[in-house]
């Protein structure tokens, strides 16, 4: 399946999360040793994907590409997924079912992201070509 190369482009929204910082130059070294600092993680930023929506009229493993995209975004370093179950709860609990179809809209999308108490959203569509699915 080639779902491999059409997911590139939606984790490179997200790869801000992965960058390393920049390395801070190492202080002078003194006559004595200081203790060595406790270095601490960043705290991960929760990122949720948005149901994704099909530019086909029955598309066909959609639910398949959507957990392909969910299981590629854990492995994003610094990134906490928001399981696509617990967003599509949240819409349902909110009785907002108007935020599962955003279709690409930001303030629908920035709705979502705060409902869901994330700090970044992937929204894509599916779309079946020649070659097989294509992910946008």
């Amino acid at each position: 399946m080639r779902t491999v190369a059409a997911f590139a482009g939606i984790l490179w929204l997200v790869g801000a999360l992965g960058r390393p910082s920049a390395a801070k130059a190492a202080p002078p070294a003194t006559a004595r040793a200081a203790p060595p600092a406790t270095v601490r993680a960043a705290p991960a930023v929760r990122v949720a994907l948005a149901p994704l929506g099909a530019l086909v009229e029955k598309p066909r493993n959609l639910a398949a590409i959507e957990a392909a995209v969910a299981q590629g975004l854990t492995g994003v370093a610094g990134a906490a997924l928001v399981s696509p179950a617990d967003v599509q709860r949240a819409i349902r609990n909110a009785r907002r079912p108007e935020l599962g179809d955003c279709e690409g809209q930001q303030h629908c999308l920035a709705e979502l992201a705060r409902l869901v108490g994330a700090g970044r959203i992937v929204a894509g569509d599916i779309n079946t070509l020649e070659a097989g699915p294509s992910c946008t």
